[in-house]
């Protein structure tokens, strides 16, 4: 936890949820895994999904915020 802030520091492997005003309809159903950490940005996996390539994506740090 960021002290300064007291906001959950998001690391790599956490498992992330997105923010009310920025989740989509059925978001609650996958399980989105943090790939890397890019400044105030996240790319994040669909770990859940049955494709064999699981699919990827960027987005910012605000959106979203670490799963309990």
């Amino acid at each position: 936890m960021d002290r300064a802030t007291g906001v959950e520091t998001i690391s790599e492997g956490d498992e992330i949820e997105f923010l009310p005003q920025y989740r989509d309809r059925g978001d609650e159903k996958w399980k989105f895994i943090v790939l890397e950490v890019r400044g105030d940005r996240l790319l994040i996996q669909v770990a859940n999904s049955p494709m064999r390539l699981k699919p990827t994506q960027t987005v910012k740090t605000d959106w979203c915020r670490k799963k309990l």
